[in-house]
């Protein structure tokens, strides 16, 4: 039996932003954290990767419609700029 905390845990929802570069293995983690009932997905950031920016953008939101989920807050991520701030 689960005790009082751990039985809140486990209704608690973890709070996801997935930054990534939306090839195959991205496109199915998008796809299995918007279905996951324990997850609440904040936001998606995208970077270049094995694709341009522009592949990238296109492919989160192609993914995004198919899941029905639109809504999601998508962002482009200007990695370098990030970069910069912090060295």
């Amino acid at each position: 039996m689960l005790s009082a905390r751990r039985l809140v845990l486990a209704r608690m929802k973890k709070k996801l932003i997935i930054d990534l570069d939306t090839g195959v293995d991205d496109a199915q983690a998008i796809m299995v954290a918007l279905a996951a009932p324990n997850v609440e997905v904040l936001g998606i950031t995208c970077c270049f990767g094995n694709t341009p920016m522009e592949n990238v953008l296109k492919n989160t939101l192609r993914v995004l419609k198919v899941c029905n989920r639109l809504d999601e807050t998508t962002a482009r991520r200007h990695s370098l700029r990030i970069w910069n701030k912090c060295n």
